[in-house]
Order: structure tokens, then C-alpha cells, then sequence
């Protein structure tokens, strides 16, 4: 432990090309961690924050195929249904004769 700390000792700031090899390491993964940082707060975050409205958009976008979609698939149903009450009220309207009832479910 003693000798890794001796590494430490006397090191040249301005020739790191002749620090021992556990120095020299460590100041290029200390760089790397620092490029990084710097990375993710000067551009990376602006990006990961619109991807992750981008995702949210896309989420909604598809809730909305999802329900529009389902009418859709239900239209002809929905447009049967009218016909029937427009029919069945037309006749609710119409003065109903003493021979006639309506016949409406």
C-alpha cells in the first residue's frame, strides 16, 4: 500500500508523460468521467429530455388511434342504432291511429 502511495509523490505537473503508471491512469479516467459529465449536462440532457417527450407524445397519439380505431370498427353499428331511433321516433312523433301502435323496443 505504501508503494502505490509513493507513486503520488513528487509528480511533475507538467511532464505527465513520465508519471508512473497508476497516476497516469487515474487523471485519464478522472478525464473520462469528467467529459462525460459535462457530456450529459450540456447536450445529452436536452436530448433524453425531448426523447422523453417525444415517448409521451407517442403514447397519447396511440391512445387516440386505440379509441378512434374502435369507432371505427363500430361505425356501422352506431349509424344501424340511429336509423332505428330516427325510425322509432318519427313514429313516436306521428299521431298514432286507433288501429296502429308503434313498435319500438
Amino acid at each position: 500500500m505504501k508503494e502505490l502511495l509513493e507513486q503520488f509523490k513528487n509528480l511533475n505537473p507538467r511532464d505527465p508523460g513520465a508519471w508512473p503508471p497508476l497516476p497516469k491512469a487515474m487523471l485519464l479516467v478522472g478525464l473520462l468521467v469528467g467529459i462525460v459529465f459535462l457530456g450529459y449536462f450540456l447536450d445529452w440532457q436536452e436530448q433524453m429530455d425531448s426523447l422523453e417527450a417525444g415517448r409521451a407524445q407517442e403514447a397519447k397519439l396511440k391512445d387516440e388511434y386505440v379509441a378512434k380505431q374502435q369507432q371505427a370498427i363500430n361505425l356501422d353499428l352506431y349509424r344501424q342504432q340511429l336509423r332505428e331511433i330516427d325510425t322509432c321516433s318519427g313514429r313516436l312523433r306521428r299521431k298514432p291511429s286507433a288501429s296502429s301502435t308503434p313498435s319500438c323496443r
